[in-house]
């Protein structure tokens, strides 16, 4: 594009409402509204403009060529609660995504259309997490704050805590972010573009939503754009305004564009990930939409450059602007402990895990997360788990033996140790013979504890449901959750049922009773009960109440107890879709949406063992009933080769697996049951081959 016009800031205002409606970045409106408030600062934007208008980029080039810059880097999360409040592994992992971006090491590089590949560039700069913080002190280059001006945050964060912006990059991580006044959207992070100058640190800096930061953790489940479409390239994107960037499509066709002259024209912001976008047709030769360009605003999916004059002008700001000179020197690599890191004497362990809840046989994965000090040990322990213990930094652990277990953690630097015990952090669910077959109930009744065999989860505030001794719907207990003491929305608390065998069953259903009173009209707590036949790891919503409907009395500002039969209700839900050969788990999840307490008492799951069959028309099993072998027939569509059987008795235990090896052709298998001593009774025959064909049968064996 053509360079940049001292009349850019004068041009804000004409960018499109297009880009307006997906308004991902705010550096533009709010560099607009910073400049109609402090003439001094558009002053400084309008000379640092014209001092790069006249910059040699051919001296650039020379200068320092083949030297890669490094950036000291602070996170600042200001949390409003746990939710928000992500992980090292999480803020990490974005920096991760950053520095491959700018060092074109990121795996998508080769997707990069052929007419756009002359010009990509590794920018030789980099970003490195700061290891000493302003007064000389160990850091992980992370600092944490809770304060409300997480939600809807705007440069007023930045008084909360921050380091010298001469010295480090600082980078706030926060809950939301406030539109401008005069546009409408969601802004997903903005920074301000460098000048020369004093520049403040409120003027300074890179302001970003949590969920933008890298593709593990709260980006996952980001409502605004998932890890999967994201990428993580906002943090990219607005690195990128921080060292003097601007949008690709600045100024439309015909405006003065974003100074770079190796990117093409682009009438508006993009979104989405269309190839054939074209928008302008003025420049020459006629180039398509740079859609992989990480300053537009399509996703970040397809977003996987930048472009050579992009990266020299991102390095010229790092010879010449004042603070960002400063930030690379090798004085200040020094001072921020970048090459020359400190022996940081005691971290504050931490440790995440991937699941809480499994069945008995399967692995959980731990993560170190410990900070301020990077540990060069670790001792886990790991009780009723396999193994017991380890030191290794991130081990998967096996669970056999069904129950409720802590993890401990230990980490060492060499000149200090710190240890964090998470108690009932595992919770294995019994399967095979020991699962519930069909029927499981709890009332809570004549137990001082809320039972093992379910599992009671807290998803950060440290309010879950208790035991509760005075009130129940059909005797004295229940369990309680302290929903009128709740400090935030949208909190959630959980009850896993154990693990209930299914097979050959039929009329199941979930009966429970609860008791639960609203505060106001307007609150919108909500009850969901979920299904899970993969142990825990993915829950399909079976039923939700919601709002007034959940309500079983009047609003309240008082803590609300039941006072009599009158104060429950119940529900049952029919659970006849779920029956199979895995074991079923059922989850009630209570999310706070401002409400009073909420019980819950006299849980049943029934059913009726009717031994109906999983029936495969692809698959013949004969003689049935058996009494010394079987023969199995797939001639209707099912490849016999390379399959597998597994027998289950009734409760679901799995008895006996077989590989194929004696087969007619591909089409007959013939199973000698004599050989593997099985009793006479009622098995379920579980068939799978490597096409992901599967086949369930029942057999009877006399």
């Amino acid at each position: 594009m053509k360079r940049i016009s001292l009349l850019f800031l004068l041009l804000l205002g004409t960018i499109t409402s297009h880009s307006q409606q997906i308004h991902r970045c705010a550096t533009d409106e709010f560099t607009e509204e910073l400049s109609n408030s402090d003439p001094d600062y558009l002053q400084k934007v309008l000379q640092t403009d014209a001092f790069y208008n006249n910059l040699d980029f051919a001296e650039v080039k020379n200068k320092a060529q083949g030297v890669v810059y490094t950036i000291p880097v602070v996170f600042h999360v200001i949390y409003k609660d746990y939710r928000d409040n992500i992980s090292r592994l999480q803020l990490e992992d974005g920096l991760r995504i950053l520095n491959e971006d700018y060092r074109r090491t990121n795996a998508d590089a080769s997707n990069l259309r052929s007419i756009f590949t002359s010009v990509a560039a590794d920018c030789e700069i980099q970003f490195e997490l700061a290891k000493t913080d302003p007064n000389g002190n160990c850091t992980e280059g992370i600092t944490r704050t809770q304060s409300a001006l997480s939600v809807n945050a705007r440069d007023n964060v930045k008084s909360l805590i921050n380091w010298d912006n001469s010295k480090y990059l600082n980078i706030w991580v926060v809950n939301s972010i406030s539109s401008s006044s005069s546009s409408t959207g969601t802004v997903l992070g903005y920074a301000y573009l460098p000048v020369f100058g004093n520049q403040p640190f409120a003027q300074d800096g890179i302001v970003l939503r949590h969920d933008q930061i890298g593709v593990i953790g709260t980006a996952v489940d980001s409502p605004i754009s998932n890890a999967a479409n994201s990428r993580g390239r906002t943090f990219s994107h607005e690195a990128g305004h921080y060292l003097g960037l601007r949008h690709t499509f600045q100024g439309g066709c015909n405006g003065s564009g974003d100074g770079i002259s190796d990117t093409p024209p682009v009438l508006e912001a993009n979104d989405g990930c269309d190839p054939a976008t074209n928008t302008c047709n003025n420049d020459n030769p006629d180039l398509p939409d740079m859609i992989e360009n990480y300053m537009d605003y399509s996703n970040g999916s397809c977003q996987n450059t930048f472009t050579a004059q992009q990266a020299l002008r991102m390095r010229a700001t790092l010879q010449n602007s004042n603070l960002r000179l400063n930030l690379r020197s090798t004085t200040n690599l020094a001072a921020t402990g970048i090459t020359n890191p400190p022996n940081c004497p005691t971290p504050i362990a931490i440790a995440e895990q991937d699941k809480k809840v499994l069945c008995a046989g399967e692995s959980v994965n731990f993560f170190d997360a410990s900070e301020d000090g990077d540990p060069t040990s670790w001792t886990w322990t790991f009780p009723g788990g396999t193994p017991g213990t380890s030191s290794l930094e991130n081990p998967s652990i096996v669970y056999n033996t069904p129950g409720v277990y802590d993890v401990i953690l230990s980490v060492n630097t060499g000149g200090g140790t710190n240890s964090v015990t998470y108690t009932k952090s595992v919770n294995v669910k019994a399967v095979g013979s020991t699962t519930y077959y069909p029927n499981w109930s709890d009332d809570f009744e004549n137990i001082s504890t809320p039972s093992a065999e379910i599992s009671i989860l807290d998803n950060g505030d440290g309010k879950t449901f208790e035991l509760f001794t005075q009130a129940g719907s059909s005797g004295t207990q229940s369990l309680k959750l302290d929903n009128f003491n709740v400090s935030f929305d949208e909190e959630k608390d959980e009850i896993v049922s154990p693990a209930i065998s299914t097979l050959f069953t039929k009329d199941l259903d979930l009966n429970f009773d609860y008791a639960f009173a609203a505060k106001a009209d307007a609150n919108d707590d909500e009850l969901n009960i979920y299904a899970s036949v993969d142990c825990g790891e993915t829950w399909i919503l079976r039923r939700f109440y919601r709002g007034g409907q959940l309500r079983t009395v009047a609003n309240t500002t008082q803590a609300f107890t039941p006072s009599g039969a009158g104060d429950w209700d119940s529900k049952s839900i029919s659970f006849d879709a779920f029956v199979g050969p895995d074991p079923l788990l059922i989850k009630l999840e209570f999310v706070s949406g401002g409400g009073n307490n909420f019980y819950v008492d006299n849980i049943r799951f029934t059913g009726t063992i009717g031994l109906e069959e999983y029936d495969s028309k692809s698959i013949e099993l004969y003689p049935n009933p058996a009494k010394n072998s079987i023969s199995i027939d797939g001639s209707n569509g099912f490849d016999l080769k390379n399959a597998s059987i597994s027998f289950r008795d009734v409760s679901g235990k799995a008895i006996l697996m077989l590989e194929n090896t004696n087969i007619d052709g591909e089409e007959n298998w013939k199973i000698d049951l004599t050989r593997h001593h099985l009793a006479p009774g009622v098995y379920l025959i579980s068939i799978a081959n490597d096409q992901n064909q599967k086949a369930f049968k029942k057999l009877i064996i006399e």
